[in-house]
């Protein structure tokens, strides 16, 4: 199974989950620069080009 990586430039991005009602409380990630990191609580994937 493919999972989506969300690709971003920002080293902080933020994370609220999927829409409404299943979402979770916005929290901050820090990315270092060509790192993929997974969201605690959706574990939605990030990785900073």
């Amino acid at each position: 199974m493919l999972k989506e990586v969300n690709v971003v430039s920002s080293e902080i991005i933020s994370c609220e989950g999927f829409d409404a009602p299943y979402g979770h409380p916005k929290i901050y990630l820090n990315i270092p620069h060509q790192t993929e990191i997974k969201c605690p609580y959706c574990s939605r994937l990030y990785f900073r080009k």
